[in-house]
């Protein structure tokens, strides 16, 4: 019914016309505030993984928290090293949860099912990584503190 509304609506409507439309046929809810369980934890960056829930970075607690909005359940787990400072975060093609921590200079692996972590020390020195993304079995990172890229390949 409301594609064919907006059908009609085209031919007849001028394009400011038909966006309104369109905006007023979607329900807008309120957003939600959700507090991760540790209090002042610092989240600085939330990526999703396939089955929606949300990984998340907890900078000033040293964790990589999660998310199930199915079951509104919340886990943590805190990174290895004496001080980590987890900041930024990407969830891969095989759900593998990566982030950097400025701490150890490094990206770290989570895998979510064995629970495990792996460290990939950086080359470069203090090279403070605020971003992630990829591609199928590529991770790069943005080392924004010397103006250079890092790409790790997961090809198993």
């Amino acid at each position: 019914m409301g594609s064919q509304l907006l059908q009609r609506a085209q031919s007849t409507l001028l394009p400011w016309q038909v966006a309104i439309l369109v905006l007023l046929t979607f329900k807008l809810e309120i957003p939600k505030v959700l507090d991760p369980p540790t209090p002042d934890q610092g989240v600085r960056r939330i990526w999703s993984d396939s089955h929606g829930c949300a990984w998340f970075s907890e900078w000033n607690s040293g964790k990589l928290g999660l998310y199930d909005p199915v079951t509104k359940s919340w886990h943590e787990w805190r990174l290895p090293g004496t001080n980590p400072q987890p900041y930024a975060v990407f969830v891969d093609d095989k759900d593998m949860v990566w982030l950097s921590d400025f701490a150890s200079n490094a990206l770290v692996r989570f895998d979510p099912s064995q629970e495990r972590v792996q460290v990939f020390p950086l080359l470069t020195p203090g090279a403070n990584v605020l971003q992630l993304l990829g591609r199928p079995s590529e991770v790069w990172g943005a080392e924004s503190a010397v103006d250079k890229s890092v790409l790790i390949r997961t090809d198993d």
